[in-house]
């Protein structure tokens, strides 16, 4: 299997395990910088997932992303969540 594909299953497995998993996100792209931004995963598709954050509503990601660096994501427990 290769590391594309762990890392899109990481990324269904954050979706499904709880449909509003929060994770901490870092994008350094572009178009987006955020550090340690929360967010929900909203949908995983073939290609990209989704993603809301209270600042920056909706984005689309690619899994690539997750695989150049460009985007980190860390899932937070339920009491990081609730501070």
């Amino acid at each position: 299997m290769s590391s594309l594909e762990l890392l899109k299953n990481k990324v269904r497995k954050l979706y499904h395990t709880h449909p509003e998993v929060h994770v901490n996100v870092s994008i350094n792209s572009p178009r987006v910088r955020l550090t340690n931004e929360p967010a929900v995963i909203r949908g995983v598709y073939p290609h990209v997932f989704t993603i809301e954050m209270e600042t920056q509503g909706r984005q689309t990601l690619q899994y690539t992303d997750l695989l150049m660096g460009n985007v980190e994501i860390v899932e937070l427990n339920s009491r990081a969540v609730s501070q």
